[in-house]
């Protein structure tokens, strides 16, 4: 199995996307598109850790967008405001995964992060950092994701 953590502010938006939807924080389009391809690519099944997994509203809104039943869970809700990124990874890790049983048997053949902070950096080469004032999760990006999950980097 292969996994991506994955935060949406800078990630899946970012300064030129369509903020006017709704009034409120948006999904860009071609962003998704990429992270559509990583995962049909990859067959990568989706962690989300971005702050918009403690709305349940903008959980069913990121699964209607991704692929199939792409993602498969959420990092734990922060401790304190004190609490990185990093640590909420390795906790689901420790705490969640194993408890799936590994969804029948699979293991964790490769983890990608996606962030535009370094607090999510595993330090393990997992760490892919986007820019949220350079396009997000843009398809040079995406293609070093496939590379790495694929482990053909």
């Amino acid at each position: 199995m292969k996994l991506v953590f994955l935060d949406v502010d800078g990630v899946l938006n970012h300064s030129l996307s369509d903020w006017e939807r709704g009034g409120h924080r948006t999904i860009d389009d071609g962003c998704v598109a990429v992270l559509a391809g990583i995962i049909e690519r990859t067959g990568a099944k989706v962690v989300l850790s971005s702050v918009w997994r403690l709305n349940p509203g903008a959980c069913l809104l990121l699964r209607s967008l991704l692929p199939g039943s792409s993602v498969v869970g959420a990092t734990p809700s922060p401790l304190s405001f004190n609490d990185d990124r990093k640590e909420e990874i390795l906790a689901w890790l420790a705490k969640v995964y194993p408890f799936t049983f590994g969804w029948a048997g699979d293991v964790i053949e490769s983890i990608a992060v996606l962030d535009d902070d370094a607090d999510a950096d595993l330090g393990d080469g997992s760490f892919f950092q986007t820019e949220f004032e350079h396009g997000g999760l843009t398809h040079e990006i995406g293609a070093r994701v496939i590379e790495h999950l694929e482990g053909t980097a």
